[in-house]
């Protein structure tokens, strides 16, 4: 009989189990595999983590992405707004964070390079739309957005070729080149543009206009059409020749509200898609009664800006897949709540009675301004419901209209201005979505923080539109060199 055979017999086994049997109870072979084991345990368990990891940024990556731009839009406005309308703002549940504004060339940024900023996530000269500080065109969020098949538009209260909107479609050397920003904005095809701006659109004998129905675009200007339910994208209104009126003086009859336009936009680019959207939403108008120090016309458009910034949530909150960043671009003007070394400021209530933003009232004067004083204190009366003592009357005779009665009726209700342009304060930065995406946004940053982290959250590829733009010129005139400083002048 062999050894293998009484091995058998003996134990009823083979032999080769009788020697596995002999190797694991070993006590060194025994340590050898559960040391392997574990190897194996922790390097399948580091992989399984990866893969949740990669599984969990995909599904917390947004869909859609929503910023409302509150143009002009500092602190003390936000304080004022609340305290007048005697109520929480839709925006206030959602601060995160502040933001610091300077740009390239200057400690006080234009609206210019506030938004290229964020677009790019560079700092450029003021002035600048979509080009970094050396003047080379820079890719924009929206622009990568597009590259990722997601849906795009713009929405704005101002000319849709103004400074912040140009900031996210064009690419140019001064804001104010507005055809050379209308093309390019036709050449993207965008989903959705609202805005004023018909009068650049109808120059050069309508060619933009042809330009868009070429490619598709619906082109409407009346609110009739707009209100009804035969819009398709993409589709470009224009509501006014220049920009839409302020809130305080809009004749609903003519012109949508921010807010119809805000959920307008938003249904457009909702439906049927599987991609997502880029949407912006600038309350352009916030900034410009800044510059006027009209605190009455500055009231009504942050409240009518607040009431988008709600429908734009509500949306977020029933998708439940979108992020929204709510920011501005800097503070206009310097208000400041309290004058004269009065500690108080109640006297602003009668903001609520004033019927005209001073734009408005000013030009009741015509070309004429020969004894503005006289001239306008009826006017005054009529729709600000206030009376201009001799010294006002004074200051309105030496200094233009534009300039000085929005000082002057702010002064009689407790308020104050330091400037009629922007400064250079911190200003406030809200977000709503899902909580590990809020967070990225607390604290104090720079606004091209803002750029860098969306382009993370959503993955866009900002260096390929970059890369893409490489040979385009944005400055058609030849005019503005990189090193050349911007005169600021007065935008309407």
């Amino acid at each position: 009989m062999s050894q293998h055979e009484k091995l058998r017999n003996y134990s009823g086994h083979e032999a080769s189990d009788i020697v596995v049997t002999s190797r694991i109870t070993n006590p060194r072979v025994k340590a050898t595999i559960i040391i392997a084991s574990t190897v194996i345990l922790i390097v399948v368990g580091v992989i399984l983590v990866i893969f949740l990891v990669a599984i969990t940024s995909r599904t917390t990556r947004p869909k859609n992405l929503i910023m409302l731009v509150g143009d002009g839009f500092g602190p003390a406005s936000i304080t004022f707004a609340r305290t007048l309308s005697g109520k929480p703002l839709h925006i206030d549940n959602y601060l995160v964070g502040t933001v610091r504004t300077y740009s390239a060339d200057s400690r006080v940024t234009d609206s210019a390079a506030g938004a290229t900023a964020w677009s790019c996530g560079v700092k450029t000269l003021n002035g600048a739309v979509g080009v970094d500080a050396m003047n080379v065109p820079c890719g924009t969020l929206l622009e990568a957005a597009q590259m990722k098949n997601m849906r795009v538009g713009l929405v704005s209260t101002s000319e849709v070729t103004h400074a912040t909107p140009a900031s996210f479609s064009s690419h140019s050397v001064s804001r104010d080149y507005k055809a050379f920003i209308a093309e390019q904005q036709v050449n993207h095809t965008l989903d959705v543009q609202f805005g004023g701006a018909l009068r650049v659109f109808q120059s050069n004998n309508g060619i933009l206009l042809e330009k868009a129905i070429e490619r598709g675009i619906q082109i409407i200007t009346d609110v009739t059409t707009f209100r009804n339910d035969s819009l398709q994208i993409p589709v470009l209104g224009l509501f006014a020749l220049d920009h839409m009126d302020y809130e305080i003086d809009r004749d609903p009859n003519q012109q949508p509200s921010l807010d119809e336009m805000a959920a307008k936009a938003i249904e457009l680019l909702n439906a049927d898609n599987k991609e997502g959207f880029f949407l912006m939403i600038e309350g352009s108008r916030i900034d410009m009664a800044g510059h006027r120090n009209d605190i009455a016309a500055h009231y009504r458009d942050i409240i009518a800006f607040d009431k988008a910034i709600g429908t734009a949530i509500d949306f977020a909150q029933k998708s439940e897949d979108t992020l929204v960043i709510i920011v501005a671009d800097h503070e206009t003007g310097g208000l400041g709540l309290g004058y004269n070394d009065v500690y108080d400021y109640d006297s602003t209530d009668h903001v609520l009675l004033i019927e005209k933003s001073v734009p408005f009232i000013c030009n009741l004067l015509g070309n004429n301004f020969t004894d503005s004083g006289e001239r306008l204190a009826p006017y005054v009366l009529q729709y600000a419901k206030l009376n201009l003592s001799d010294s006002d009357k004074d200051t309105l005779n030496r200094i233009r209209c534009d300039d000085s009665l929005g000082q002057i009726i702010s002064n009689k209700l407790g308020v104050a201005w330091t400037t009629l342009g922007h400064t250079g304060v911190d200003i406030n930065l809200y977000a709503y979505g899902k909580q590990s995406l809020v967070t990225k946004f607390i604290g104090n940053q720079d606004n091209t923080d803002i750029g860098h982290k969306l382009v993370d959250i959503f993955e866009w590829d900002l260096e390929a539109v970059t890369e893409s733009l490489k040979d385009f010129d944005p400055n058609p005139s030849g005019i503005r060199s990189a090193t050349s400083s911007y005169t600021y002048h007065y935008h309407d």
